[in-house]
């Protein structure tokens, strides 16, 4: 039998589509070097991960003028 698990958490899952995998790359324009991530989520870190991303990524909050 083989098991599966979530590479954030460590939880089992009962099967392999229960995992979504989330891979991250970034490269600098005219490098030909890339640094990559790759992991198998389970839902709540997935979605644990997407909140954090949208937050890192999120536009600053403009500033308030005064006079």
């Amino acid at each position: 039998m083989i098991r599966y698990f979530c590479d954030r958490c460590e939880t089992e899952v009962e099967n392999h589509s229960d995992l979504t995998v989330f891979l991250v790359e970034i490269g600098e324009s005219g490098s030909t070097s890339n640094w990559r991530l790759r992991r198998e989520l389970c839902g709540r870190c997935l979605e644990e991960t997407k909140d954090f991303l949208n937050k890192l990524f999120a536009k600053p909050a403009a500033k308030k003028r005064t006079a």
